[in-house]
């Protein structure tokens, strides 16, 4: 699996640029372990929620899921009734 490495940086600068902050600082080996752990989630929840042609992606930043379906079937189905 192949990470984005430019993201995962970016979101431990952004980290550890926020931490400075707090009363309790983290170090930026903190910052960029805690972006690794979030990335390597956000992997293991994509692979968690594809479901056959539905796939979820949850981005726990923006507070709200996107999803994308594909058509429920190729051709309409005729009815019962003749």
């Amino acid at each position: 699996m192949k990470y984005n490495k430019s993201e995962i940086f970016k979101n431990a600068w952004k980290l550890f640029k926020m931490s400075m902050k707090w009363v309790q600082k983290l170090s930026f080996g903190e910052c960029l372990r805690r972006a690794w752990a979030e990335a390597k989630e956000k992997v293991a929840m994509t692979k968690k929620f594809k479901l056959g042609q539905i796939a979820i992606m949850i981005d726990r930043n923006a507070l709200c899921a996107t999803c994308t379906t594909a058509p429920c079937r190729a051709t309409p189905t005729t009815s019962a009734r003749s």
